[in-house]
């Protein structure tokens, strides 16, 4: 419409209804195809170069669905493959290597645990709070007082002299923190208790004994020595006794008790009620809650559930109520006062105790008992190692020598010997063998006699067996090879020399590593066998009655015929197996401290 005569517009036309210059079939749509494979080759390559191989894959399944003869994608395709091959021979190295790790790993003998090492499980677990009264409680236990004489010694005093053995005898490298602290509580609440009677010997029997045997004096209202309880005289010796017991025993003289604070040992009177709760934390059986205690005492056991019983019958059995943990520790005696719980998590088997310090000695003395009742199971794993080594190592010479003259006279000869029932001599074993004769130089052998190669080495009577019967057979009457050879071609005799040399050394390990579990106290086996099958009765050859026809072989082109008949044999009718191999019958029993281990082995 701008210009109608316009020669370039005119021949642009021209072109684009001419089919030599503008293919008809090259169309948007084909186009726009062209643009999707493009885009699609570029990002499964841009895949491939951050190692997303199957995204690629899915690209180059894009252009083939747009462009099925796209050999780009075709080969985009062989490199995701060779890539993933890459990867593959690298995993088989690595589950290879991972394989050969554990066959090694399992000739590693087991590390025995120290007794008194880290090793050991802990039998209770508490959290942080307890953790500096049980140093403390520790402490009381281990150290140990060469002796102790009190006459008449003011209980300060006596208290003193413990604090300040303990200190002395603590072995703690942190000289800050060796020794016990014993605090008098010298309150009004202690100012009414009488001391006892100057020299008091304990009570026969221990009638009228305060704490573990040491006698108590006599709660008089008027007091002897008219001082507080601090200056209460104390009468005692003691030797070697664990800082504890000597503690126990001097407060016991003065009606007095101890209690163990997280910073310090705090001495108190009988009277005073420890009211300070707790929070430990047990791992206890999964069937906690099923313990029971004996607790009540007075009542009959009860009888079996009547299944068809009716409900409110007097025969019928009451339904029984699902015990919680406190119901179990109570059972056992265990006194819950105000504030006191007990709970049980059955998921981790955890009880969750809060109570006061001297009921929880005897929480922890009821687990202790809980964990040894329960039934065990031992784990038993036994290694056999089978370890054979063969070493065959040979130097020998071979000789051959041909015939010559003795001396001058022409008539006597000497030669070398004959090959004998070592069968004919192999000219492959030999480096010099004569052009125009069979034979090798020098033709008669002087060491037929030596024993050579295999003829040297006797081999495991079972592995030959085996081995003959799978078709292969070893050796036969082979040599050992040859290293060097020299030989007198022209000279007279003729002669041969062979050195042979053998140097075999073959190991074979084998390790089998069976295991069972078994409980304490019942037998278990543990067997590493093989089957042998093998025929106890045969039935009777059989052979025809009556022998007529039979069974001609042979006759034709001139030859003779031979007549048999038919005979059968005797065949197995019944078989018997027996085990040969290793086997082991464990009995193990769990000793007293549920860590040692009886082991009867036969």
């Amino acid at each position: 419409d701008i210009d109608p005569d316009n020669f370039e517009a005119k021949k642009l036309l021209e072109r684009l209804n001419d089919p030599d210059w503008y293919s008809p079939a090259l169309t948007p749509k084909h186009l726009e195809s062209v643009r999707a494979v493009e885009k699609a080759l570029k990002t499964a390559q841009g895949y491939i170069d951050i190692g997303d191989y199957d995204n690629a894959e899915m690209e180059y399944f894009k252009v083939l669905n747009e462009d099925r003869y796209n050999s780009g994608a075709r080969r985009g395709l062989e490199g995701v493959e060779q890539e993933r091959l890459n990867y593959y021979e690298t995993a088989r190295n690595h589950t290879r290597s991972e394989f050969m790790r554990r066959v090694a790993q399992g000739w590693e003998l087991p590390v025995p645990v120290s007794v008194t090492g880290a090793g050991l499980p802990s039998e209770f677990k508490a959290d942080t709070s307890t953790d500096r009264i049980a140093e403390i409680e520790n402490k009381l236990k281990t150290i140990i007082i060469p002796s102790v004489e009190f006459v008449q010694t003011p209980l300060r005093d006596a208290i003193d002299f413990l604090r300040l053995r303990a200190q002395e005898l603590d072995t703690n490298p942190d000289v800050t923190k060796r020794g016990v602290d014993i605090i008098l509580n010298t309150g009004n609440s202690l100012g009414g208790v009488a001391a006892p009677a100057a020299g008091a010997a304990p009570a026969p029997g221990g009638a009228a004994l305060g704490f573990d045997g040491a006698a108590a004096g006599p709660p008089a209202g008027g007091g002897g020595f008219g001082g507080g309880v601090d200056q209460t005289p104390i009468t005692l010796q003691l030797s070697n006794v664990p800082l504890v017991e000597a503690l126990r025993y001097t407060l016991a003289l003065a009606n007095l008790k101890y209690k163990v604070e997280p910073n310090a040992v705090v001495v108190l009177p009988l009277s005073t009620p420890d009211q300070e709760l707790y929070t430990n934390v047990y791992v206890v059986p999964p069937n906690f809650l099923v313990s029971d205690g004996g607790g009540g005492g007075g009542g009959a056991a009860a009888g079996p559930v009547d299944p068809f019983a009716a409900p409110g019958n007097a025969g019928a059995a009451t339904p029984q109520v699902r015990k919680t943990a406190r119901d179990v520790l109570e059972s056992y005696g265990i006194v819950f006062g105000q504030g006191a719980s007990a709970t049980f998590n059955p998921q981790t088997s955890q009880l969750i105790v809060r109570q006061t310090q001297d009921q929880m000695e005897l929480v922890e003395a009821v687990i202790e008992s809980i964990r040894g009742g329960g039934q065990k199971q031992i784990f038993i794993t036994s290694k056999f190692i089978e370890i054979g080594e063969e070493v065959g190592k040979e130097l020998g010479f071979d000789w051959l020598l041909g015939p010559f003259n003795i001396g001058s006279a022409p008539k006597i000869f000497g030669g070398g010997g004959t090959t004998g029932n070592t069968g004919a001599i192999d000219n492959s074993n030999f480096s010099f063998v004569q052009p125009g004769a069979a034979a090798p130089v020098g033709t008669n052998p002087l060491t037929a006699g030596l024993r050579s190669g295999f003829n040297a080495i006797d081999g495991n009577s079972i592995d030959s067996l085996i081995s003959e019967a799978a078709g292969n057979v070893q050796g036969g009457n082979a040599v050992a090879p040859a290293i060097f050879g020299i030989a007198g071609v022209f000279t007279d005799p003729q002669f041969q020399v062979m050195i042979r040399a053998l140097n075999q050394h073959k190991g074979v390990d084998l390790m089998s590593a069976p295991s069972v579990l078994a409980r304490s106290g019942q037998r278990a086996k543990i067997e590493v066998i093989r089957e042998f099958i093998y025929p106890t009765e045969y039935d009777p050859p059989e052979i025809p009655n009556q022998i007529g026809g039979g069974i001609s072989v042979g006759g034709g082109a001139g030859g003779g015929a031979t007549s048999g008949f038919p005979v059968t044999p005797a065949t197995p009718a019944a078989f018997e197996t027996r085990n040969t191999g290793i086997t082991l019958e464990v009995d193990p029993v769990i000793g007293g401290d549920n860590f040692t281990i009886d082991l009867n082995l036969a």
